[in-house]
């Protein structure tokens, strides 16, 4: 929770503002971890923790934005991603200080708010909200620097609008029905990062891509491109990284592949005749590699805190059996609570097997790569040479299979499952998107190889997170071009 307190508040009408924080609360339905404790009516609203700055991802939180909330005169930062939101974004949203809003991730549902991506000056994130629509006309604010809708079911063409984001450093479109020329983004000469992958671009590539002097990360993966790789993409002289498996896509004939060297070395250019298996002669230019790829690298991210092996410990109650939640052959899993109230689950690995070290660093390896609401997410890990651990957000409603097959191995209770039938097909689906984002979203693809209920967690609201990544396997597509 990030939150700044002040005891004069010149900006903001003081009512007004409480009275729109005491309604966000309200409709809160559930607050486990207390975010909200201090918004009372008998505290100062400049007293209220986040009442410039709320940050509120990750909580657990359940209910509705209530429309009046967003006129908050003085909030400039709402984020609340990974929650369970519910409803639409509130057309007060328009009117708002906000330049910076994230609530990816919720159950929020129906049209964006008009104006809503024009409006806001910053930073704007809505992935995986399923909205359903077409990119709005308004899209286009020249001051907005990030953008992210991927996940969003968002369909039809690009709007030329969005050639007014001319300040745009990242945009995210990954897993829509986009389709059409996106030839409006050669137009965003400050664009860094752009991602198109998992749409339905059946297009040549537009030679405008490569006019973009700072771009350094390109996904054009899993589309329908079709034609010639325009000569121009050569050109980006700051790109680090192309996805472009997008020509396992081109099955048919041939398609002539103009590669160029970045311009300090430029002596001409290699052109090729290319299909799923390249001719021999020209793997001096042009290789391509599947591979299984071993994790040997059990490193975690900085993004990840550090966590000693005595507070796990403490929180699992010595690793008692009163905590058991689970038992396989890749480990043993413990409920927790960690110091702060967190509640967490612990996948603590048998080290006498001998490939529970290969397991370890396979699952680090998967784990740290994925984000994706339908997979679970891995808080941080423990390795020591006598002590290796996952530590991952704890589902209180177990696995799939304890709701298929309820007390079946004990021989308690019914043995009939109370999953009614749209349960089934919301998991079913949830399954889907998670498995879909291991196969196809870069940088690397993923074989899960031990897919069934029993590795199917179920969140409070019955979300459906596919997990145990121990025998997984990375796939990984390497394209080297030798200058």
């Amino acid at each position: 929770m990030s939150g700044n307190r002040h005891h004069d508040c010149p900006r903001c009408s003081l009512v007004e503002d409480k009275a729109a924080l005491l309604a966000f609360k309200k409709f809160v339905l559930i607050d486990p971890k207390s975010m909200l404790a201090d918004w009372e009516a008998g505290v100062h609203v400049c007293n209220f923790t986040g009442s410039h700055t709320l940050v509120l991802n990750r909580n657990n939180l359940n209910g509705l934005i209530p429309d009046i909330f967003f006129l908050l005169t003085g909030l400039t930062v709402f984020a609340a991603m990974e929650n369970n939101l519910t409803g639409q974004l509130p057309a007060s949203l328009t009117n708002t200080t906000l330049y910076n809003l994230d609530v990816e991730y919720n159950h929020l549902s129906g049209e964006l708010p008009s104006d809503l991506v024009s409006k806001l000056p910053d930073l704007l994130e809505l992935a995986g909200m399923g909205l359903g629509e077409r990119l709005p006309g308004s899209i286009g604010h020249p001051s907005l620097k990030r953008l992210k809708l991927q996940e969003n079911r968002i369909f039809g063409s690009i709007p030329p609008e969005i050639g007014n984001l001319s300040n745009i450093t990242m945009l995210n479109l990954t897993s829509n029905f986009l389709n059409g020329t996106p030839e409006e983004f050669g137009l965003l000469l400050m664009l860094e990062r752009l991602f198109l992958s998992g749409n339905l671009f059946k297009s040549r590539i537009p030679l405008t891509l490569g006019k973009l002097p700072h771009h350094d990360l390109l996904d054009l993966s899993n589309n329908g491109f079709n034609g010639e790789i325009p000569a121009s993409l050569g050109d980006l002289v700051a790109l680090r990284s192309l996805n472009d498996s997008f020509w396992w896509h081109l099955r048919f004939g041939h398609i002539y592949v103009v590669l160029r060297q970045p311009a300090p070395m430029r002596s001409g250019v290699h052109s090729m005749l290319c299909d799923r298996n390249p001719p021999r002669k020209t793997n001096e230019f042009f290789q391509e590699k599947w591979k299984l790829k071993k994790a040997s690298n059990t490193r975690i991210n900085a993004q990840f805190p550090r966590i000693a092996h005595k507070e796990l410990s403490n929180a699992t109650g010595g690793f008692d059996d009163w905590n058991l939640i689970g038992t396989s052959s890749y480990g043993r899993v413990y409920k927790g609570v960690l110091q702060d109230g967190n509640t967490i689950a612990v996948k603590l690995l048998p080290l006498q097997s001998g490939n529970s070290t290969k397991s370890f660093n396979r699952e680090c390896q998967v784990l740290k790569r994925i984000q994706h609401r339908n997979l679970i997410r891995i808080i941080t890990a423990c390795s020591l040479p006598d002590f290796k651990a996952l530590v991952l957000p704890y589902m209180a409603n177990g696995s799939l299979d304890s709701h298929l097959y309820p007390h079946s191995e004990s021989c308690l209770g019914s043995g009939y499952s109370n999953l009614s039938l749209i349960q089934r097909v919301r998991i079913c689906g949830d399954i889907a998107e998670g498995m879909a984002y291991l196969h196809h979203h870069p940088p690397v693809r993923v074989i899960h190889c031990d897919l069934k209920p029993g590795n199917v967690l179920l969140k409070d609201n019955m979300t459906a997170l596919v997990s145990d990544f121990g025998i997984a396997r990375l796939v990984v597509i390497t394209v080297f071009l030798v200058k």
